[in-house]
């Protein structure tokens, strides 16, 4: 998942089917998943999660190998967190070039990381809480802020002008409903 993609999506479908879209899959995929993952932890009140469902489905080697690969996933996964923030970082303050900084910062964010994690789970949801806030924060500024130059009817559109790297182009904006 994020942001990374959509502006493809956009592109190609306009900004109104892009948005239905978001919302199907929403419907079809995350609820169901949330609704089964609450139903779940329901009924196995415990720290082990998903590997403690498995269990009872499938039996320990199942729920080992469940557990084993949802930890390299982890690792893999979050080790790519620093890098990005970096990447982020330097594209807009041109501050960090040396190779010592980079691996410094990506150091001291995984210990921290795993700090939190070691903590227990009251200080990593509340962690994962104070994270999500402050990532969404500027989305929601932005969009109430936007609020104002909301156009619908230009959702209907969608662009045939110069498209980003690696996507087929046109050469006009077209209604996509006449």
């Amino acid at each position: 998942g994020g942001p990374f993609g959509t502006e493809l999506i956009v592109h190609a479908a306009g900004p109104a089917l892009a948005l239905a879209g978001y919302v199907f899959f929403t419907a079809v995929w995350s609820m169901p998943e949330a609704l089964m993952t609450a139903e779940l932890s329901k009924a196995y009140p415990e720290a082990a999660g998903f590997a403690a469902w498995t269990n009872a489905a499938f039996g320990p080697f199942a729920a080992w190998i469940d557990a084993w690969c949802s930890w390299v996933s982890g690792v893999v996964d979050t080790a790519v967190y620093p890098l990005l923030f970096l990447d982020y970082l330097e594209r807009v303050t041109d501050k960090v070039d040396s190779l010592v900084e980079r691996w410094l910062f990506t150091v001291v964010f995984v210990a921290a990381l795993t700090f939190v994690c070691h903590r227990g789970l009251d200080l990593t949801g509340t962690s994962a809480l104070v994270l999500a806030i402050f990532v969404l924060a500027p989305f929601v500024v932005f969009c109430v802020a936007a609020l104002p130059r909301v156009e619908p009817r230009r959702w209907f559109f969608f662009s045939r002008g110069p498209a980003p790297p690696g996507f087929p182009s046109s050469s006009s904006s077209t209604p996509f409903f006449r």
